[in-house]
């Protein structure tokens, strides 16, 4: 093809700059001189007079003086041109098309308005004819090469794009509701693990303030859900939200006992940059002052939007600190021993770009993450992506989640629940005055996270029945890792944890003064995806006994298995926090088989756990142990249930 001149090459790069551009940016930095092609000097002065009504953002008016100049010349290339940038403004995309159609009608040896084309047909969704324009464009001689390169990348988007739209995923968003959306603007939706508790942010207006950057004030918002709906959505209570500072960016732990949330401040007594991280503990029934999350995960630069793992020792967050790959990226830190964060560490090229990376979530299950970006094709100004940890720990390419979770608007603030299948996100489809709203969804299957269950209760005195602080332990029976560890509220007694659904585990309960509590539960493989277990303490006194529901036996012997290995190491760290106790082992059966079978293996089994401590170092003058048999029973022999927990081994506290 023909090269351009040079002329009105400037031309019609300055109208795809003005178009490329973010809106925001004045006409007033563009050169005043503008190139014509017309010899009409009427249409000639009303593209002059047009462009003050340019400058004051006037485009009605703009619109009329230039459509009055093609009436007097019909080929006046230029004033085309400039009412392509208005519809652009006014997002009048086939009014837009029909510009640059009668460009290239008048005069097709110009490269840069197939560009213009291509771009608009790409935003009506029009990817194959964008993507004939876009090697249209390709072919003149003498085009930038940075608009050759975005040429290039905009058929990959094109093809990606169309491809998304003809095989769209399964997709049904509904709105949370009126309890929680209003015509204000609502966003960053976290819930419990228990999806009984709502928390997101909403961006509340002042409209007595004139000036706009100090008129909108964010802060946190809860919703409970009751009787299968979500009630009145109210400010959070305690000392967190504030008038004149923005609250939000939230991340709630699974637990529901610590807050994360962000800051933007100018003010350097509260902030260490632009923004930072603060956290909140729930405690003693009420939601405590927030305080900086400091160094090293706060800096000068910003950090925001953070979320914090399930066993809380991870937060992710995007931040704007050196060493990453582009704008904001995504960055971890980790819990050290002494409780401090450690240095943040980049989640490496598969997930950051570039571009910038927002709005991370980390689901329970520990290893799916999902984010936004503008980076890698996608569907419009910011996609939602996700990626899988390997087992080495490497976080995977970040996949798209696809059309029509994703479309030509930013997508961001995406939860998912504990069970995965359910996700929330903020979007502004479907809502009359164009405000953000509160939305979730069916996640489709091979977008989901792992399962993860939930175990909840309250922990109380077993005779004063008063709620107690204590801490739960939650062990991995296998490895005898401790996969998670927390406190009940000392107010209430309640407790919650997410639950890994893919291993089982050793529940541990404990309070000084008090005996411990442990139970099985059998979570692999279960189809139950929430548990509810109210735990009783017994107070430490002669008398007392508990059941050791976590030591198992060989079958019809008692050849103790590994797996009571975790059982056992609570049991001999309890003898060695109480060092004057004096316990009982007792072993207990059902009534199947004869009565003198069953005392004599309830007797051998006593006696292998009694051998075990005092292998393991406990005084044998402080232990005894006594067989049962089926003498004891605590449910009826009569079930498969209640025999299997009448086979019990037993410590009775027999001197303090």
């Amino acid at each position: 093809m023909l090269s351009l001149k040079s002329t009105m090459n400037k031309v019609f790069i300055f109208s795809l700059l003005s178009i490329l551009l973010l809106s925001t940016i004045k006409l007033t930095a563009q050169p005043r001189k503008v190139f014509t092609s017309t010899k009409n000097a009427k249409a000639n002065e009303l593209y002059e007079k047009s462009y003050n009504y340019m400058l004051s953002k006037d485009y009605g008016n703009a619109e009329l003086l230039l459509i009055k100049a093609t009436k007097h010349d019909s080929n006046y290339v230029d004033a085309y041109m400039r009412l392509s940038s208005i519809y652009y403004r006014q997002k009048k995309i086939e009014l837009e098309q029909m510009m640059y159609e009668k460009v290239i009608q008048i005069e097709p040896n110009y490269p840069y308005v197939y560009f213009n084309y291509g771009a608009v047909l790409m935003r009506g969704r029009n990817y194959e004819k964008a993507i004939a324009q876009f090697k249209i464009f390709q072919n003149f001689d003498d085009v930038s090469g940075k608009f050759y390169k975005k040429s290039i990348t905009n058929q990959r988007i094109c093809n990606f794009r169309d491809s998304c739209i003809k095989n769209p995923i399964p997709f049904n968003p509904v709105n949370v509701g009126d309890a929680v959306n209003t015509n204000l603007n609502e966003y960053w939706p976290c819930l419990t693990a228990d999806y009984e508790t709502f928390y997101f942010t909403r961006m509340l207006e002042n409209k007595a303030v004139k000036n706009p950057m100090y008129r909108y004030n964010e802060d946190i918002y809860v919703s409970k859900f009751i009787d299968n709906k979500w009630s009145l959505a109210v400010p959070l209570p305690g000392n967190i939200n504030t008038p004149n500072m923005n609250e939000g960016a939230i991340s709630i732990s699974p637990d529901g006992k610590f807050l994360l949330y962000t800051i933007c401040s100018e003010d350097y007594n509260i902030v260490y940059g632009a923004c930072d991280i603060f956290i909140s503990e729930f405690k003693n029934g009420q939601w405590q002052k927030g305080v900086n999350i400091g160094e090293p995960i706060n800096t000068e630069l910003k950090e925001t939007q953070p979320s914090i793992s399930f066993d809380g020792k991870t937060i992710y967050f995007s931040s704007t600190r050196k060493g990453g790959y582009g704008e904001l990226d995504i960055w971890k830190s980790l819990k050290q021993e002494d409780g401090s964060w450690g240095t943040p560490i980049n989640l490496g090229p598969n997930v950051n770009s570039k571009v910038s990376e927002e709005a991370p979530f980390i689901h329970p299950d520990d290893k799916t993450l999902y984010y936004s970006t503008k980076g890698g094709l996608g569907m419009g100004q910011g996609d939602i992506f996700m990626s899988r940890k390997s087992d080495n720990g490497i976080w995977g390419k970040g996949i798209n989640l696809g059309y029509p979770i994703n479309t030509e608007d930013s997508e961001f603030s995406l939860f998912v629940s504990s069970f995965g299948n359910i996700a929330f996100f903020a979007s502004r489809r479907d809502t009359n005055n164009e405000s953000l709203d509160l939305y979730s969804f069916d996640m489709p299957e091979h977008l989901r996270p792992d399962p993860v269950s939930y175990l909840k209760g309250i922990i109380y005195d077993k005779y004063s029945k008063e709620n107690l602080e204590a801490v739960y332990t939650l062990i991995d029976i296998e490895s005898g890792e401790t996969v998670y560890q927390s406190s009940s509220d000392a107010k209430t007694g309640s407790y919650l944890t997410a639950i890994p659904a893919d291993r089982n585990y050793v529940i541990n309960v404990s309070r000084k003064g008090y005996m411990f509590y442990s139970d099985y539960l059998p979570i692999k493989g279960s189809k139950s995806s929430a548990f509810k277990k109210d735990v009783p303490l017994n107070p430490i006194k002669v008398g007392e006994k508990i059941v050791l529901n976590n030591i198992f036996f060989e079958f019809d012997k008692s050849t103790i298995k590994a797996e009571s290995e975790v059982e056992l190491a609570i049991l001999i760290q309890f003898m060695k926090d109480y060092a004057d106790l004096k316990i009982e082992i007792g072993g207990h059966t059902d009534s199947k088989g004869a009565d003198d079978y069953n005392l004599n293996l309830s007797k051998e089994r006593a006696k292998a756990v009694y051998s075990y401590l005092v292998e393991k170092g406990i005084d044998e003058n402080r232990l005894s142990y006594k067989g049962y048999g089926e003498t004891e029973p605590i449910e009826s022999n009569n079930t498969d249930e209640g025999r299997a927990k009448n086979r019990r081994t037993e410590f009775k506290i027999t001197g303090v």
